[in-house]
């Protein structure tokens, strides 16, 4: 029997966050997997709050929080109360943060060639769509209630 679907994704997600936080943290950003995802997100959709960050990365708000925390502290997004709803703090690139913008992108760019070297591009369109199935054969057993995605029962 072949090894269980889920260990292998898991062996795969670990294995980018440890090419990632070596890239990243080590190199000259000091920034590790869950700030690079949360930056991306705030890079193509500047102005969102921290609930709509965690709802497009399905992550837990506190995780959210906690990465602009660092974000902030480290100089690559800023952010503002929101002037409708002062309960919101919305979240922007700094100048610093847009400067890096343009390396960070090369960063992912050249991770994916590393993740695809060995694979042609009709396999690489296969895995695209197998995750994109696999992704959807599980949305349809769960349910999306607010910030959490629970069980469908």
């Amino acid at each position: 029997m072949p090894e269980p679907i889920g260990k292998m994704a898991s062996a795969f997600h670990r294995y980018m966050q440890i090419y990632i936080s070596r890239s990243l943290v080590k190199g000259k950003y000091g920034i590790g997997p869950g700030q690079l995802y949360v930056l991306l997100v705030v890079a193509h959709h500047e102005g969102l709050c921290q609930k709509e960050i965690a709802q497009e990365l399905m992550i837990e708000k506190a995780t959210v929080a906690k990465a602009i925390k660092t974000l902030v502290k480290i100089g690559y997004v800023r952010t503002e109360v929101d002037h409708d709803d002062r309960r919101h703090i919305n979240v922007f690139l700094s100048e610093k943060g847009r400067g890096i913008m343009p390396s960070i992108l090369l960063f992912l760019d050249e991770m994916n060639q590393i993740i695809l070297e060995s694979l042609t591009d009709q396999e690489v369109k296969m895995v695209y769509r197998f995750f994109e199935r696999m992704n959807l054969n599980l949305l349809k057993k769960l349910v999306c209630v607010g910030d959490k995605i629970s069980e469908d029962k």
